[in-house]
């Protein structure tokens, strides 16, 4: 128990002090490696202060899980949401129940 303790001080002292690009890039290689608690603080902190521009260039498994954990949900009603990444993936995603609807490769053109 310990250990869990000071493990998650040092995670989230360390993640306090990224810049929103850091954190992104920590945020998806945590999710990458399977580092569940790294994985946990990093996406909340980065769902608490990531400007949107840094938003844009996150992964759209990362952003689906984000808004699944930080979104406020409601009940019985769909409120569908769409967000892009730079890579042109359209996800759409349903804010009411906290699902994603679906996935679509739009293009493969860098949006700006």
């Amino acid at each position: 128990a310990c250990k869990l303790w000071v493990e998650n001080i040092i995670i989230n002292d360390h993640i306090s002090n990224l810049e929103p690009n850091e954190l992104r890039r920590l945020t998806e290689n945590a999710r990458a490696c399977h580092a569940d608690p790294l994985y946990e603080a990093a996406s909340e902190e980065l769902a608490k202060r990531a400007p949107v521009d840094v938003l844009a260039e996150t992964g759209s498994q990362v952003l689906a899980e984000l808004m699944d954990r930080h979104l406020e949900k409601r009940q019985r009603r769909t409120q569908e949401l769409a967000v892009v990444n730079s890579n042109g993936t359209l996800l759409i995603y349903d804010t009411a129940n906290g699902s994603t609807l679906r996935t679509i490769e739009a293009h493969n053109d860098i949006i700006r």
